[in-house]
């Protein structure tokens, strides 16, 4: 009876902290930097429902606008010189939010886009520039909007399309105090 007992318990005692250990978030920290105004890519262990953003400017250059996170990597240009923050959920790429309540609020049909739903508790503020996540058709990225100017929207050094609906989305987003 003790052998049976054992040999249902140990796959569980090996396999319950292999699950707890997937559900903690990760972080880490990653210098990247263009050197003589060349563009550089830094490779980042992120996934999908990873979260990066600048929390250093390590140069008189400044970053806004000179990167951006694409295809696996933190890509700097012109001179940007910076400490990036990458978190990476527990989730992995099973990543599915309920978009319920009041900590998103989604822009339908945005042109040149499509759907967009700002998670108001990702709001990191950065001079005149506000950083936040969003959910683009189903992927979670990293947007800013300019507050000062209050018409520019984008991701990394993207500048998206200005129309009616962007307008929206950065007056949502400068006016916003979740």
């Amino acid at each position: 009876m003790l052998r049976k007992a054992f040999f249902w318990i140990l796959p569980v005692l090996i396999i319950a902290p292999s699950i707890a250990e997937e559900a903690v978030a990760r972080t880490s920290r990653v210098t990247c930097e263009s050197v003589r105004g060349k563009t550089t890519r830094c490779p980042v262990d992120a996934r999908r429902g990873s979260q990066i953003r600048l929390v250093r400017n390590r140069s008189d250059t400044p970053c806004d606008g000179n990167w951006e996170f694409r295809n696996g990597s933190i890509v700097v240009r012109n001179g940007c010189r910076g400490d990036f923050e990458v978190r990476t959920d527990g989730g992995g790429d099973n990543w599915e939010e309920d978009f319920s309540g009041d900590r998103y609020r989604e822009f339908r049909n945005v042109p040149e886009i499509g759907r967009f739903i700002v998670d108001r508790r990702s709001y990191y503020d950065s001079r005149r520039i506000r950083e936040f996540d969003a959910i683009v058709n189903g992927s979670r990225e990293r947007w800013w909007a300019n507050c000062r100017s209050g018409d520019e929207l984008g991701t990394g050094s993207r500048r998206a399309p200005e129309n009616r609906q962007t307008r929206r989305i950065v007056d949502f987003v400068c006016d916003d105090s979740f």
